[in-house]
């Protein structure tokens, strides 16, 4: 059996990260007080 490739993990490491990335920024945003989500108001 082969082992696979480095670069392959590397590759999908990154993409589940892309795709978990706009989630990650809703749980953030969502703890914002401001109105307009372009002032961090905590």
């Amino acid at each position: 059996m082969d082992r696979t490739p480095r670069w392959l993990g590397a590759l999908v490491g990154v993409v589940y990260f892309f795709l978990h990335l706009p989630l990650l920024v809703l749980v953030v945003f969502s703890f914002n007080a401001s109105k307009f989500s372009v002032e961090w108001t905590g």
